[in-house]
Order: C-alpha cells, then structure tokens, then sequence
C-alpha cells in the first residue's frame, strides 16, 4: 500500500470520498480524521472526516462512547502511534463497545495517529482493518511509516482548505538535506541511508534534522509530508 502522491481535495465532502476510495483496498475498511481546535475555526467545534456508516455515527454519539473510546482517549493524549490491540480491555462499558462497533462493521484492528501541528491543534488519523490479527500485523510492519506519512499530509490537505500553510514555498535545501529527506521519503533508515550516501548515520541525521527546521517539521513524518507539499519530492 503505497501512499505516494499528497492527498488531493477541494471540500470536505471531496476529502470523504477520497477517504472512500481507499477502503476498496482490502487491507483498510475505514479510515477516520479527527481535528481539535483547528485554526480558523471560530466555534472551537472538532471536524471529522470519516469513511464510517452514518448509523454506526449517529449510535457512536448517541451513546457519548467518545468518551470511552481508547484510539480517542490514548490516540489524542499520545504522541506515538496507537494501536488499538495494544493493551486488554477489561471494563464491562469497554466489552460493550467494541462487541457492538463489530455489529456496525467496525473491527478491533486499528491504529491512530496523534498529529501535534504548529498553530497549536492538535487532529488524528486512525485507520481501521478486518484483516486477520497475524495479516494486520504483517500489514502494519510493511505500511506503518506510509500510513503517518499519509496521516500527516492529509491533515496539511485539510488547513490548506482553510487557508493555512503550514511552509513557505520558497523553502530551500542544501542537495544533501535533499538526498537525505528523499531517501527517507522512501523508506530508508537513517542507518541505510548513510550507507547509499557515503557518509555517517549521525550526519544523516544532522541533515534530515536541519531540513526538517527548515520546513518547520518536528518529525520525520512531518517534515516529508512538508516536502512533498511543496514539490521538493518528486
């Protein structure tokens, strides 16, 4: 599952089926945005862009299990990746939930993204799968660094839509920050790119670092997402 190009949408109904889209893969079966104090936003009023049944929303909100809902409590209050399987549920309102989100088509498998941005909001991105646990598995160690790359981009989509960039476009590398970031645009370590490069892992990491201050990213995820915005990875 190659994510390569940034995620292109002009509204909010357009960002859903985008989304739409890609569950026709057979790996995912939802995926799910969640937005928290996002700029521009004058009511301070959450905006969720989900692949979800209307019912299976209408009963989530009804039955207030946002409230209960790990990837919503672990997912936003985090800043690793959350895996929806990480951890037993014991509590009887827990049990509940997931046996009833499994009525509506919702599968334990998932993992969220917590994404902290530069004006202070603060979204997720989770997405959600009926794969077999040993195939979710699988899938999560291939994909894992494509989906928050994704996860990412596409929350840059959505203040794009509000008119918030998140980088200037005139933003410069020097041609090894450019190579470093390439590399790892493709999935190269630090480690592996050091080594197609000639050079040490620590210097790797001292270029990936200073590209990703330029572009006003706090992570490698972020900064490449940055990159690709603006056309620097093509």
């Amino acid at each position: 599952m190659r994510l390569e190009n940034p995620p292109s949408f002009k509204t909010i109904d357009e960002a859903r089926s985008f989304l739409k889209s890609l569950t026709a893969r057979d790996e995912v079966t939802n995926f799910a945005y969640l937005g928290i104090s996002l700029p521009r936003e004058s009511d301070n009023k959450p905006l969720d862009v989900t692949t979800y049944s209307s019912e299976w929303a209408r009963h989530y909100f009804n039955k207030r299990y946002h409230r209960i809902d790990p990837a919503i409590i672990q997912g936003l209050s985090g800043v690793l990746p959350f895996d929806w399987n990480s951890r037993p549920y014991t509590v009887r309102r827990l049990r509940e939930f997931f046996s009833v989100a499994r009525e509506f088509g919702v599968s334990r498998q998932g993992v969220s993204f917590p994404i902290r941005g530069a004006h202070g909001e603060r979204a997720m991105f989770s997405v959600n799968s009926s794969l077999p646990s040993k195939d979710w598995e699988c899938f999560k160690e291939t994909h894992l660094g494509d989906l928050a790359l994704f996860a990412y981009m596409f929350h840059l989509r959505i203040l794009e839509l509000r008119g918030i960039e998140q980088v200037a476009p005139n933003v410069t590398l020097s041609a090894r920050e450019l190579s470093v970031i390439r590399w790892a645009a493709e999935g190269k370590t630090a480690w592996e790119t050091a080594k197609i490069l000639g050079i040490t892992e620590n210097t790797a990491n001292f270029y990936l670092r200073n590209a990703a201050v330029k572009l006003s990213a706090t992570t490698k995820p972020q900064a490449i997402a940055k990159a690709m915005r603006i056309g620097l990875l093509h």
